[in-house]
């Protein structure tokens, strides 16, 4: 690709590399070669393929996990919703697996349970553990070496609608002094 010296500026800023006008010229020539470009006397030629370039940062990245949900798809009582940092499935109004693609311990997939319900899981499947934030919940990490296996048995599982999966997430509780608070704010802006 070839294109003017003032356009290849530009675009090097905007990948975080200043080149200014009152540099130097060996300084400027240093910079914009080492950014991938050729110079061929005053114009830029594209000499590396370039990477491609995020220019909104606060843009939601797509979470790389979401293929496990391929199988649900064609179940009509099936629907996908971002659930605080994951994706979540929900089968006939009940959630039943969540997708994490952060640090440990958010990480992989989460199967939406209760205790009462989890003993079952954990027996026939010892690579699901409880999550250590979300205790009710049962978690595989990706790194964990059966992963995919778990998270095929698990999908299979959710469309059987296992009794032993699905949960209805409660209304977030308020503890009374949050309550009083709040009425108390709210009786000072009369």
């Amino acid at each position: 690709m070839r294109c003017s010296a003032s356009s290849a500026i530009r675009y090097l800023f905007l990948v975080g590399i200043h080149v200014k006008p009152g540099m130097r010229d060996w300084r400027q020539r240093e910079l914009i070669e080492a950014s991938g470009y050729i110079i061929e006397g005053n114009r830029f030629i594209e000499g590396l393929t370039m990477l491609s370039v995020d220019l909104n940062p606060k843009r939601k990245r797509e979470n790389p996990l979401l293929w496990i949900f391929d199988p649900l798809e064609r179940d009509p009582g099936y629907s996908r919703e971002r659930f605080f940092n994951m994706q979540a499935a929900w089968l006939d109004g009940l959630l039943y697996l969540a997708v994490a693609s952060g640090d440990e311990p958010w990480n992989g997939l989460l199967v939406c349970t209760s205790h009462d319900r989890q003993a079952g899981l954990l027996h026939a499947y010892p690579a699901l553990v409880p999550h250590p934030v979300l205790g009710k919940w049962l978690y595989v990490s990706q790194s964990h070496p059966e992963f995919e296996t778990v998270v095929q048995d698990m999908v299979a599982l959710a469309r059987e609608r296992d009794p032993r999966m699905g949960v209805v997430p409660g209304k977030r509780k308020r503890s009374p002094d949050v309550i009083e608070m709040k009425a108390s704010s709210a009786k000072r802006k009369k």
